[in-house]
């Protein structure tokens, strides 16, 4: 949905707005106007005889006449086209402070059921609640008349308390309504003039003329902010209906519940944790921090616990004021709990026992949640209460694993008894088992025998059976247990099956010829087959489970239909990505067929978004990290921007891009996936740390962190003009022109174009455009027959020649955003001379390496060797060499940049040091060559 308001309602806030400027200009006409007996009939009266201007009142009041005109006018300019609610009220206090010279000014607006005011600007009392109904505020929203007095404290109708509050004395103060649709949607209010002397008419018309604007820009950004949040809710709730219809896992739909509701409620933190009734407490299913999933608290315990007991909400607006609060984690974490609203999801059959509990911290831009937060809310439970309902067998078998890795003993067959899937079975089973009893005893009456025996039946018979009678269409004979995948489109329900056609019991191990776990059998059978089995072979077909963990590990996925790219082994082998890997380093291509996406932990790195991390500092040594680690950390990269939630895009489908572009890097020295990661990690860092973000938007972060990682996929460790004087049919395709950039950029494109790796699929389609324009643009901007361009560019725009804005980049103008990526990538690319020495030498012996192999290919190839490759077993020449690229390439890049953004100083700082470095042994290599001699 589109989070713009609807035509109608822009049409009528600007048709106001207009209206409004008509009503400033009638009381400009009479605000302060210079009287016209007081202008000079002729110029004579003007200049006295020794030239001095005669009305020198006159002129400085004409000037300032003028002055707050264009004020005013430039306020109805300013907020036409704002919709940010706190935005606006920026704006008309920052003006209101350029009419009235004021020691403090406050903008207070109405509560919707006009029981309160919010100060929601003032130098020192921001988002304050007040009383609609006290002080000069109060009267002045309920009679909508202005007051003006010389001495509040004087005043019957001042209320002091807020004096009190913020240790201000009031001393004079001016106080005028806000109107919009015909009503008080709040006041102006001006406390103490700066020149210690009391309000004038003057200071109450200007007001008054700001009043009327501000009124009706008040009125349009309330009204986007409804809309706003109305389509903040329906996405919420549109995202788990779709995950709810796409069949998604539990911790896939617990994923989506958490990130809708940072989206729906905008709260620092949430977390969603499932009831356990059984066990008594909530647990934690799925959470960024390993640590923290599979957390459990008691019921009752806390505010989730409490929420959890009764499934009544509690919405906390000061957590420490409150006695149902806990702060002692707070102490621990360094957290600052300010606000809290947690609510239940309902129970299927019995609202007041809930199924899970969502809990949220802390609202971003408010004091605490609102009554409209928590209706919001209520209705997004609903949902998820709608979308657990067929996933609770699921639940169950998670949380049996949980307490299997706690090493929690507990009766299995509780769980699927408290969630429902068995009701009936048992139901069956205590009236077949009564049945049998009593037959048994009659023919015990009759002829006494030996009781009933039961088949020792292996594994494999147990599950075909159990597979033929509760699924026949199953193959009869499936493989070893521990293969078995039962191939089925949606989950079975139990309750569902037809009450003469299956039979559950539900036994221990001590009642049985083999061993399993306590607590560990289902049993189906047949009953129309039960009455004619032979009394002496009272069979029972169970299914074991050896343990929770591995019924879950081994069945469920495949039980519950879902084959998603998290389960699925990525395998492009299929069609080589280039004929770079068939035809020009067979040796080079990488072997092990990719990282194996099931042993990366996602999401460690990134489990504190926010807080200081390693990466997060230009002296983070890659080379101490595996390449499971590091692509775990570019994950953590899109994170720290929040850019997964911002754009919608889906977290496994990011991480399946990630792991096909590391794929895609072979076994060379230098272009290998280390450069890749070091080239989007200083990506995030200059825009993270450096000022840069501010200048792009969500998609250009997005796209400058792909196109970093991306730069040189499926690159073969040589030169574009080695392919071009080799022939290579890489040159070939792209005409000899930025032979390897374009081929990175093709791989790149093709690597987005796979569903499971679509990260653009929730995008507009001019998002998806921009995005795919600044990758291409972006990695065709790293070939080096291009860096003069960056060059010049960087030094221009810093210098203000032939660049519209000097010193900094339009972040309205797209093609401004696109080249600052551009740049970014680039320098990136060039960075490892501003690094720390012990990483930047790890670089300079990969490249050496690199160089010198493509010396020999070109020797082997009968080709004219590359000049600055041969002889790099000189240490003299590779240090000449490092000496020229940080002079004349990295320096003059580096320099331009820090002349825009004056934190990456320290880069060039560093590479300094690193020239004079290479300076001071290119002459003591000289030195020593001269004494040998």
């Amino acid at each position: 949905m589109s989070n713009v308001p609807s035509p109608m309602l822009l049409i009528a806030t600007t048709a106001a707005a207009a209206l409004t400027t008509v009503a400033t200009f009638s009381i400009l006409q009479r605000y302060n106007a210079p009287s016209t007996s007081k202008w000079p009939s002729s110029s004579h009266e003007i200049v006295k005889k020794d030239g001095r201007n005669e009305t020198p009142d006159l002129q400085s009041a004409v000037h300032e006449y003028r002055r707050k005109i264009e004020v005013l006018l430039y306020m109805q300019e300013a907020v036409v086209n704002v919709m940010d609610f706190n935005h606006v009220l920026s704006i008309i206090v920052d003006i209101a402070y350029s009419i009235v010279p004021a020691s403090r000014i406050s903008v207070m607006v109405l509560s919707d059921d006009r029981k309160s005011m919010t100060v929601f600007v003032s130098k020192d009392a921001e988002a304050m609640s007040i009383n609609s109904t006290s002080g000069i505020a109060g009267y002045v929203a309920a009679t909508a008349t202005k007051v003006n007095i010389a001495d509040a404290y004087n005043d019957p109708r001042f209320d002091k308390t807020i004096d009190e509050v913020l240790g201000f004395k009031t001393d004079s103060l001016v106080c005028v309504p806000i109107h919009a649709g015909g009503s008080v949607v709040g006041v102006i209010q001006a406390c103490n003039r700066t020149d210690g002397g009391g309000f004038g008419e003057e200071d109450e018309r200007g007001l008054e003329a700001l009043s009327l604007s501000a009124g009706s820009a008040i009125r349009k950004a309330q009204l986007y902010a409804s809309a706003i949040r109305s389509n903040r809710k329906s996405a919420a709730i549109l995202s788990v209906v779709r995950c709810r219809t796409s069949g998604a896992s539990v911790p896939d739909l617990i994923n989506v519940v958490t990130k809708s509701t940072y989206s729906l409620l905008l709260a620092e933190r949430v977390s969603v944790y499932l009831v356990d009734r059984i066990k008594g407490e909530i647990w934690i299913c799925v959470s960024k921090d390993p640590s923290i999933a599979g957390l459990t608290l008691p019921i009752g315990r806390g505010i989730s616990g409490q929420v959890a007991l009764n499934g009544k909400t509690i919405n906390l607006k000061d957590c420490y004021t409150s006695d149902k609060f806990d702060s002692s984690c707070d102490k621990k974490t360094g957290f600052t709990t300010r606000s809290m609203l947690c609510m239940a999801v309902p129970g299927f059959d019995d609202e007041s026992k809930p199924v899970a509990v969502i809990q949220a911290i802390n609202k971003i831009g408010s004091k605490s949640f609102d009554d409209e937060d928590e209706e919001a809310l209520s209705a997004f439970c609903n949902e998820v209460k709608m979308a657990m309902r067929g996933n609770f067998l699921e639940a169950a078998l998670l949380k049996l694993e949980s307490d299997a890795r706690r090493q929690c003993d507990i009766d299995s067959s509780s769980y699927l008894r408290e969630f429902g899937y068995v009701t009936k079975a048992l139901q069956l089973l205590q009236h077949k088992t009564q049945q049998q009893a009593q037959k048994f005893s009659q023919s015990s009456q009759d002829s006494p025998r030996s009781p009933p025996q039961i088949i020792n039946r292996s594994k494999s018979d147990t599950h075909a059976i159990t597979r033929r009678r509760i699924f026949p269409q199953c193959p009869i004979s499936p493989p070893n247990p521990a293969d078995v995948s039962l191939n089925l489109s949606s989950t079975p329900s139990f309750d569902s099956v037809d009450s003469h056609s299956i039979e559950l019991q539900i036994e221990t191990a001590n009642e049985h010829n083999f061993s399993t776990p306590k607590h560990s059998e289902y049993e189906f059978g047949d009953s129309d087959d039960d009455d004619d089995l032979n009394e002496n072979n009272h069979e029972r077909y169970p299914i074991v489970i050896h343990t929770p963990l591995h019924l879950y590990t081994h069945i469920s996925r495949s039980m519950f239909g879902r084959e998603t790219a998290s389960t699925r082994t990525l395998d492009y082998s299929e069609e080589p990505l280039s004929p770079t890997h068939v035809n020009l380093n067979p040796n080079h291509r990488r072997t092990s067929g990719g990282l194996n996406k099931q042993a990366i932990q996602w999401g460690r790195t990134s489990s504190n978004v926010g807080e200081t991390k390693e990466f997060d500092e230009f002296g983070f040594d890659i080379f101490s990290k595996s390449e499971e680690e590091l692509v775990d950390i570019v994950f953590a990269f899109f994170e720290e921007f929040n850019l997964c939630e911002r754009l919608k895009v889906d977290d496994e489908k990011l991480q399946n891009l990630i792991l096909a572009i590391h794929d895609t890097y072979n076994d060379v020295p230098f272009h290998n996936f280390f450069h890749a990661f070091s080239v989007c990690h200083i990506s995030y860092l200059l825009m993270r740390h450096c000022d840069m973000a501010r200048c792009l938007s969500s998609v250009d972060i997005f796209s400058c962190l792909i196109a970093g990682l991306a730069h040189d996929c499926d690159h073969p460790g040589v030169s574009n003009g080695y392919l071009i004087e080799t022939g290579d049919i890489l040159a070939t395709t792209h005409n000899d022109d930025a032979v390897l950039e374009r081929h990175h950029a093709s791989t790149a494109a093709k690597l987005m174009t796979y569903p499971e790796n679509d990260v653009f699929f929730e995008f507009s389609k001019q998002q998806k455009k921009q995005s795919r324009k600044v990758i291409i643009d972006a990695i065709l901007g790293t070939d080096m027959s291009r860096h003069m361009e960056h060059v010049t560019s960087l030094h221009e725009r810093a210098d203000g020649e032939g660049t519209g804005h000097h010193g900094s980049f339009d972040r309205n103008n797209p093609a401004d955003r696109t080249d600052l990526v551009t740049h970014i990538v680039h320098c990136a690319d060039l960075a490892a001379q501003t690094l720390p020495t012990k990483i930047s030498e790890e670089f300079e012996l990969r490249v050496m390496k690199e160089f010198s192999s493509q010396s020999i290919k070109e020797q082997e190839a009968d080709c004219e060797q590359t000049s600055f490759m041969k002889g790099l077993d000189d240490a003299k020449k590779r240090c000449e060499l490092q000496l020229n690229f940080v002079s004349a390439i990295v320096l003059p890049l580096w320099s331009g940049l820090a002349k825009l953004f004056p934190k990456c100083d320290e880069r060039v700082e560093r590479a300094n040091e690193i020239r004079l470095n290479y300076e001071n042994l290119v002459k003591k290599y000289a030195s020593t060559s001269t004494n040998e001699r």
